[in-house]
């Protein structure tokens, strides 16, 4: 399998993505894997809201009811850690509306560097070009030639890697 093949396996996209993004759009399918994220984080937002709203009403009605401070305290702190969270999820759905509204994405063009990264729990698999890093994992890594130069097409609110070419400057 040729790398620009096992790119498009790794990064799950196609040929009619790289078309529509060469022309500064997203493509169909690629609005629509936007739309099922955006979908799957208001049910997973919805669900964490409701559970950590139940969970911290249990815990302050069971301090109020035992006179115990510690267990309404976790209840409080439960309910501004649910504040948070809720912040965390409208931010993420603003940015992916913006990127859906948009229909455009940001070209990012240049020579690869292609970073290992020690953790205390591993190797983070980063690869770089014009100054952005983008996270990838380990057999994605080993696809990317070092110092070559690519093309990358992201969403332009949500960063999120669209598309990849291997530019070949030969020519």
């Amino acid at each position: 399998m040729s790398d620009r093949a096992e790119l498009m396996s790794r990064l799950r996209f196609t040929d009619d993505d790289l078309e529509a993004n060469h022309a500064g759009a997203l493509s169909e399918g690629q609005e629509t894997r936007m739309q099922s994220a955006q979908t799957r984080l208001l049910l997973i937002g919805a669900s964490t809201f409701m559970g950590a709203v139940l969970l911290a009403t249990i815990f302050l009605f069971v301090g109020q009811r035992n006179h115990s401070l510690v267990l309404s305290m976790i209840g409080v702190l439960l309910t501004l850690v649910n504040a948070l969270w809720v912040g965390t999820v409208a931010r993420q759905w603003l940015r992916l509306s913006a990127d859906l509204r948009a229909h455009r994405v940001e070209v990012l063009e240049g020579v690869l560097e292609r970073i290992l990264r020690p953790t205390r729990y591993g190797q983070n698999y980063l690869v770089r070009i014009a100054g952005q890093d983008f996270s990838v994992d380990k057999d994605t890594f080993k696809i990317f030639q070092h110092e070559s130069h690519y093309r990358f097409y992201r969403a332009p609110h949500t960063h999120t890697l669209l598309s990849v070419e291997h530019v070949d400057t030969s020519v």
